[in-house]
This record gives structure tokens, C-alpha cells and sequence, in this order.
């Protein structure tokens, strides 16, 4: 009170206790809104931490490391970062695959009858174990691609967190039925859209029951497609772009910027930079910066080579692995 009237003593009483009122009555309805009621709390809960999650942990470093290993069905997993070796693990069959999905399309049968309310406390109690374990998530997405924790922390944490407290506040109002409007003809009917739930969704896979995502390549997505076409199951195919970069001007930092725009994560990402437009006045110096196609060749050229493309950058000269460097 001391503060306030040194700093405002223009403020009644009765002014402060209706201003403490109202701080106090929106914190306790974003408390309600963000973290729920009674009814819909977290639940604590526990999962293992990998040793490879672990801070300190030094695997084996892989001499060449290969996804697939001479002689065996098993995957090989490992660091692209620095080569460590992660684990081994073997393949789902195809009968593995068919009983996993059976027993989602199960379990969904039910979860399609919960509440909103229900639905809210397992979204609460997911977002609350991402919060409580951020930096174990986070260092296990850089062992499993190769980024950095700060580019986990951004692209994995903050995302999933972001769309959970959306879901939480948002997703009841955003899937409830909706009015349509009709017609003269038919002024004794009424139209509403309802969402139902769609059923057991398959990602990056090519066998499930009611809807397909896949992200990939181009040539694999025509093979995805055709299998998916035998069942006529509904698809939906994100395929690789040219994501290019176009410069207008240089600054000091764009070199650097570009680079990490094309080798972030070893290029694995989907928003990775593939082809770099300049306009001609920034072209020299930024093809000036780039290191050449090929190491220079002991003899003169015989004929004076071609400019180089201005719709992209000369590639680098072919390196040992990041691990190596």
C-alpha cells in the first residue's frame, strides 16, 4: 500500500480493492482456462528415461554408419550429428502392423465416447509431462535428428505445447455442430455440419484402416498412392518441394543463414533450403562466398567454362562426415 500511494495517490480505497478484485478474478479464470478444473487436472505420470537420454552419455561411434546392416533385418539407429550408435532394433511385420491397428480401432471405439471434459484431462496431462520434461524430449529428438537443443526446444516443444493449450482452450468450441443455411424448397428442413471422429490414422505408413499420411519423397509417394488406391483409402501425400531462397540484397549474415538453411539437420527437414535465386546484383558476391563445384585442377582448363546457374548456388566440395569434422 506504501508503494501504491507514493507512486499513485490518486487511487481511492475503493478503487484498489475493485482493481485487486479484477486481478485476482482473471487470474483465477486463466488458471481455470489453461490448467482446468478439479475435474480435469493433470495426472503425474512416469516413463523411463533411455540411457541414450541421459546427460553425459557417449555411445559408440560408428565408423560408417548405415541404417541397414549387412546380413540382418534389423535397423540401425544412430546419431547423424556425431555417428553414436543408438540402438538396434528389428522391423514390424506385417501381421505386427495389422494387430497394432486392430487394437487402436478398438480402444478408438471407445475414446470416440468420451467427453470434451475427459478429453481435456488427457491433453492437461500431456501438456503438463512435456513441461515437467522438456529438456529429456529435447534431447531426444537431437540424438534422433541430428538438431541442435535450441532448435528442439523451438521446432518440437514449443510447437506441441502451443497446439495442446490451442486444443485445450479452443477445441471443444471449434468441433461443435454447425448451422448451415437452406432454401425455399426446402424451408421445412434443417442443415448442420457435425464432426465425427474420423477412426484409427496412419502416418508415414503404408497399411491402415481410414486415412493416410504420408511425407516423402515423390517416387515413393506414386507407390503409396497406387496401394492406396486398391482399398480407396482417402490420402494425403506431402511430397518434397524446391523450397528456394530468394536473396534481393546481401547482409553480413546471410551467408551463414543460407548455410543453415541447407545443411540444418543434414538437409533432413522439410523446410530445408534446395535451390538459391538472386537478383544479379547480390549473384557475384554471394557465388564469391560459396566454395567451388570441384577442387581445382592441377592443369588450366582447355576452354572457358559456362557461368554458373543463376537459379542456384555451386555446389560444396564433397567432405567427410559432420561427425568427422
Amino acid at each position: 500500500m506504501e508503494f501504491l500511494d507514493k507512486f499513485s495517490p490518486q487511487l481511492s480505497p475503493v478503487t484498489l480493492g475493485v482493481a485487486l478484485i479484477a486481478f485476482v478474478s482473471s487470474f483465477w479464470f486463466l488458471q481455470l482456462l489453461v490448467l482446468g478444473n478439479d475435474a480435469e487436472a493433470a495426472v503425474d505420470y512416469t516413463v523411463p528415461i533411455p540411457e541414450q537420454c541421459k546427460p553425459g552419455w557417449k555411445g559408440e561411434e560408428l565408423e560408417d554408419p548405415q541404417i541397414k546392416l549387412p546380413g540382418s533385418s534389423a535397423i540401425q539407429c544412430y546419431c547423424p550429428a556425431n555417428g553414436r550408435l543408438l540402438g538396434r532394433v528389428n522391423p514390424t511385420t506385417a501381421d505386427g502392423i495389422d494387430r497394432a491397428i486392430a487394437k487402436a480401432k478398438e480402444a478408438q471405439v471407445e475414446w470416440a465416447k468420451t467427453t470434451f471434459r475427459q478429453r481435456r484431462k488427457v491433453l492437461q496431462t500431456m501438456l503438463k509431462y512435456i513441461l515437467d520434461n522438456q529438456e529429456t524430449i529435447a534431447r531426444a529428438a537431437c540424438l534422433d535428428s541430428g538438431k541442435t537443443m535450441v532448435d528442439a526446444s523451438f521446432g518440437e516443444i514449443l510447437v506441441t505445447v502451443e497446439k495442446l493449450k490451442w486444443t485445450i482452450l479452443h477445441g471443444e468450441k471449434a468441433l461443435r455442430p454447425e448451422k448451415r443455411p437452406t432454401n425455399f424448397l426446402m424451408f421445412y428442413k434443417a442443415n448442420e455440419v457435425r464432426y465425427e471422429p474420423l477412426g484409427v490414422v496412419a502416418a508415414c505408413v503404408s497399411w491402415n484402416l481410414s486415412h493416410l499420411l504420408f511425407i516423402g519423397s515423390r517416387p515413393t509417394a506414386h507407390a503409396v498412392a497406387l496401394s492406396a488406391a486398391k482399398s480407396l483409402t482417402p490420402t494425403t501425400l506431402e511430397l518434397g518441394g524446391k523450397d528456394p531462397a530468394i536473396i534481393l540484397s546481401l547482409t553480413p549474415s546471410t551467408p551463414s543463414l543460407l548455410l543453415r538453411g541447407i545443411f540444418q539437420s543434414a538437409g533432413q527437414n522439410c523446410i530445408a533450403l534446395e535451390r538459391i535465386i538472386a537478383l544479379p546484383a547480390p549473384y557475384a558476391a554471394l557465388v564469391s562466398l560459396l566454395p567451388p563445384a570441384s577442387p581445382p585442377s592441377a592443369s588450366a582448363p582447355t576452354s572457358t567454362p559456362p557461368p554458373p546457374s543463376t537459379s542456384a548456388p555451386r555446389s560444396p566440395p564433397p567432405a567427410s562426415p559432420a561427425w568427422k569434422r
